[in-house]
């Protein structure tokens, strides 16, 4: 939203989505007008046949909205909130950009992709799933305080860490681990006796975890700058979503993915596997993640900083931190040239 206002200060924006979700939140934010269309998670079972009906309201809704607005444009970013507004503009045969984060593209985008103007990726494998399609490789957009760079002394201060010790960052996400958290307390000991600090998310899901007090292992339920948080890790234990791993590339991680391995279609893995069989990462999975196994890794990490800045230099090579720039100057061409997709 905020590439689109720098490359036209003009532009109206109107933002849809679902009532009391993050989209409406964000809209808020940034002081765009909000409107709720119906939707819900398609599914199988009983709940389709609700699912579809809530798709069928949400997307006569989104049909008078669009046409009171007669947007030259709508760019949709996937997922049940966007949809009934992303059908409602193909059903108008007019612009529709689509914006897709993981490797192996979500239903909706799927669906949606076979009229889309454009679909925007951030993993080159998943252009595949769009035959017939313009797609361009544009990365997945990132909040702009994730491309600021900071100093890791400073930032290991910042968090109350010794700022010349090697130091792990552990994050499972918005919400946290349970796993990760466990595994932390599991070998926090061992990791602290040879020279290892611990930066800790353990996010605000996992009530039941009581992280004990001691030196070397800072817990945060919540970490705002994560920019900070990369800057402040030599190395980074993570979950596999989109915006997770551009994050990381932008900032240059040596990095350990562990997809959460209940996602939708298993997608964390998709992405995992294209960096890291591509020797950006290293895997390790969830069923495979011992205490023991997880400690070893870092350690031998913690010994080989050469590994360290080789996995750093590969990740970053594969960072796209214009990508809302450049999502943002597709959507705008798209919406002047005034073209449809196929279908």
């Amino acid at each position: 939203m905020s590439a689109l206002r720098r490359l036209d200060p003009d532009l109206h924006l109107q933002y849809g989505g679902r009532q009391g979700g993050v989209e409406e939140r964000l809209a808020a934010q940034h002081s765009i007008p909000f409107v709720s269309i119906a939707g819900r998670p398609v599914s199988g079972g009983a709940r389709a046949a609700r699912a579809l009906v809530s798709l069928a309201s949400g997307v006569a809704q989104a049909r008078r909205v669009l046409s009171a607005e007669q947007p030259d444009v709508v760019l949709s970013t996937g997922g049940y909130a966007s949809t009934a507004l992303a059908t409602a503009q193909a059903l108008r045969r007019r612009p529709l950009v689509i914006v897709e984060g993981n490797a192996l593209p979500g239903r909706t985008n799927r669906f949606l992709g076979r009229w889309a103007t454009l679909v925007c990726t951030a993993f080159e494998s998943c252009q595949r799933h769009f035959p017939g399609v313009i797609t361009v490789r544009t990365g997945f957009p990132v909040r702009a305080d994730m491309l600021q760079k900071h100093s890791a002394s400073q930032s290991r201060k910042a968090f109350g860490l010794d700022p010349e010790r090697f130091a792990l960052l552990v994050t499972g996400g918005s919400q946290g681990a349970a796993f990760f958290n466990q595994l932390v307390a599991d070998c926090a000991h061992r990791l602290i006796a040879e020279g290892v600090q611990i930066l800790h998310k353990t996010g605000s899901k996992d009530q039941d975890f009581q992280p004990p007090e001691q030196d070397g292992w800072v817990c945060r339920t919540h970490i705002e700058d994560m920019a900070q948080a990369y800057a402040a890790a030599d190395v980074v234990l993570s979950r596999c979503g989109a915006s997770t791993l551009s994050e990381l590339a932008i900032q240059g991680a040596a990095a350990i993915l562990t997809p959460y391995p209940f996602a939708q279609a298993d997608h964390q893995t998709y992405n995992a596997r294209e960096l890291t069989d591509a020797g950006r990462a290293i895997f390790m999975a969830q069923p495979d993640l011992t205490s023991g196994a997880f400690a070893e890794t870092v350690l031998a990490l913690k010994e080989d900083g050469a590994r360290r800045s080789h996995l750093v230099e590969k990740l970053k090579e594969w960072a796209r931190p214009d990508a809302a720039k450049d999502v943002a100057g597709l959507t705008l061409q798209a919406a002047s040239v005034g073209i449809a997709g196929g279908g």
